[in-house]
Order: structure tokens, then C-alpha cells, then sequence
């Protein structure tokens, strides 16, 4: 009679291993309001082991007069200029607060800054939050 399929007895077992892909750790983290002159400020450095994903950055118009920012992703040793803006000239209306789209929901490579300035001393503050990205501790 033939074996049927129920019957398990000659096969020889298998080990199954398992493959964990590596996954990013995340640490949120707050980028604190920082209140813009007209010469480029420091609003957030990635840390050296990790990029920063940026989720979010918005601008208070505090003076009550329509203002411009800009805002550059400078390299490691580098200067903020048109050149590396993200955001340039971005109008802000008075009395508002309005996300800064050219430099939100982007990732900022390790040690990199992000650096803005305002057409108006003390008129614009800026502040939003972000992510940490780590490499997994399981690799």
C-alpha cells in the first residue's frame, strides 16, 4: 500500500532560523525655539551617529510685520548660503505661524546642521520636532 501523505515518519526534521532585518532605533527629540536675527543661527545639529529625521519645523511670526527666512542643511564644516538652502526667501505673513514646507518631513545626515536667518531681527521664532535614527543593536 502506498505511503500517504498523513505519514510523517521518514522525514527528517528541519531547523528554521529566523532573519531579522536591521531597523532603525528611534529617539524623538524636540528641536527648542530659537528666536532668528538676520545672520544664520544653528536650529538643530544631527548627532554624529545618527541621522535626524525632521519631521516638523514651524515659524512664529512674532512682530507683526510680514517677514523672510531662510533656511540652509549645511555640511560638517560648511557655511550657510543659498547654495545648500532648503528654504529661501519663504515669506511669513505677520502675526502667523505657518510649517516651513521646504524643510519639513526631511532626513539630515550625521553632524550636519540646519541653520536659518530672518529678513528682521527678533521677528520670527522657530521651533518643531524630530527623530533620532539609529542602526538597530540587533546587527
Amino acid at each position: 500500500m502506498a505511503e500517504t501523505r498523513a505519514s510523517f515518519g521518514s522525514l527528517t526534521p528541519r531547523t528554521r532560523f529566523e532573519v531579522d532585518t536591521p531597523r532603525a532605533q528611534t529617539s524623538r527629540r524636540p528641536i527648542p525655539l530659537v528666536q532668528l536675527t538676520t545672520s544664520y543661527q544653528t536650529i538643530l545639529t544631527a548627532r554624529d551617529d545618527a541621522d535626524f529625521m525632521l519631521s516638523q519645523i514651524y515659524a512664529a511670526e512674532v512682530s507683526g510685520a510680514a517677514v523672510t527666512i531662510d533656511v540652509s542643511l549645511v555640511p560638517p564644516a560648511g557655511s550657510a548660503s543659498s547654495a545648500n538652502a532648503i528654504a529661501f526667501g519663504y515669506a511669513i505673513a505677520a502675526n502667523t505661524v505657518e510649517p516651513i514646507i521646504g524643510a519639513s518631513e526631511m532626513m539630515v545626515p550625521p553632524g550636519y546642521t540646519v541653520q536659518a536667518k530672518a529678513s528682521a531681527n527678533t521677528a520670527i521664532n522657530v521651533f518643531g520636532w524630530g527623530s533620532d535614527l539609529t542602526a538597530s543593536a540587533t546587527e
